[in-house]
């Protein structure tokens, strides 16, 4: 969880001088597409040029203005710092023995390092690092819920669906024949619009409920059974 970087943050806040935070999680495998997700961006107004100024032409950028999200540079937002977090993707063998060494793209993180030693570059050039905060996606509660589609989710904010970055092999969404990159965009009537949204759908479900998934590949809208 949270908890290490929010008593850290909690600490530099009363102890220490601090400008900004910059937050590198899971950088170890670049995709083929070379895509990154940048949040954060929304954190200080110089931001967002600065980002998309030095993204490598070979990169496909994916922005969220965001402060808050499922890693430790919340933590730091909370306490109004700047931030910016760096991104390449979930993937099916988080958490998991599976995730060995040989599976990382080693010259991906040299290339996602470089990118972000050229933005620090151009940070140093800055005389102050204003703190703005940003839209909240949501205010409510998010509702528990007992049944999953069994994916990792790609977390940033598209506003089209939830994007997948892998599917759990016999696990529902993988017996329903979602695949990694489909966009998932309703269950039943339930609109999905983010990880958000899903999670508010899933709420609504138990465990054995069969649900009608609405759900984009490539170009294509489909539907597909589910049962959880």
């Amino acid at each position: 969880g949270l908890m290490g970087s929010k008593a850290l943050a909690e600490y530099i806040s009363k102890n220490i001088k601090l400008d900004l935070m910059i937050n590198m999680d899971m950088l170890g495998r670049l995709n083929d597409e070379r895509s990154i997700i940048v949040s954060g961006v929304g954190t200080s107004p110089r931001f967002t040029d600065l980002v998309k100024s030095n993204t490598p032409t070979d990169f496909k950028l994916t922005m969220d203005s965001s402060g808050v999200g499922p890693t430790d540079h919340t933590s730091f937002y909370l306490q109004n710092y700047p931030v910016l977090s760096f991104f390449t993707g979930s993937h099916s063998d988080y958490h998991k023995p599976t995730d060995d060494a040989d599976k990382l793209n080693y010259k991906g993180m040299e290339d996602i390092h470089a990118y972000i030693y050229k933005i620090l570059e151009a940070l140093e050039n800055e005389t102050s690092y204003p703190f703005e905060k940003t839209k909240v996606k949501s205010t409510k509660k998010i509702p528990k819920y007992k049944v999953t589609l069994g994916v990792m989710p790609d977390y940033a904010d598209y506003g089209d669906g939830l994007h997948l970055d892998a599917v759990t092999e016999g696990r529902p969404a993988d017996l329903a024949g979602l695949m990694e990159g489909d966009i998932v965009m309703k269950i039943n009537d339930c609109e999905i619009k983010e990880v958000y949204s899903y999670m508010g759908c899933l709420a609504t479900h138990q465990k054995g409920d069969t649900v009608i998934i609405t759900y984009k590949r490539g170009n294509q809208v489909k539907t597909t059974n589910l049962t959880f």
